[in-house]
């Protein structure tokens, strides 16, 4: 059976994490773990922050981003009220499902 650690190692080891390794990742948290591999797994993502370990997922994301056109937005048309919010209603929901969203 793959562990979770099977996939970090294999990451650290070639510096880069497939998009296939990440789902590989996300069926494997939805299943026991023991401690060893939630420490890998969090060794990971601080790499994958700390630019150590590459992430096939983000680098897809910036050359898609950065191939589209921008175009100018007409101005708003009503205030920012309650946008601030919003989003720190949505952030928290995001980090206590983090394995649900990319590493």
């Amino acid at each position: 059976m793959l562990l979770i650690r099977d996939v970090v190692r294999e990451a650290f080891a070639v510096g880069y994490l497939t998009v296939e390794a990440e789902e590989q990742l996300r069926q494997l948290l939805r299943t026991k773990y023991d401690a060893k591999d939630f420490r890998a797994f969090m060794n990971l993502q601080h790499a994958v922050a700390s630019g150590i370990v590459r992430q096939e997922s983000r680098e897809r994301a910036r050359s898609e981003s950065a191939q589209t056109t921008v175009t100018a937005s007409p101005p708003l048309q009503q205030p920012l009220e309650g946008v601030i919010d919003g989003v720190s209603r949505i952030i928290p929901s995001r980090a206590q499902t983090a394995c649900g969203y990319p590493l």
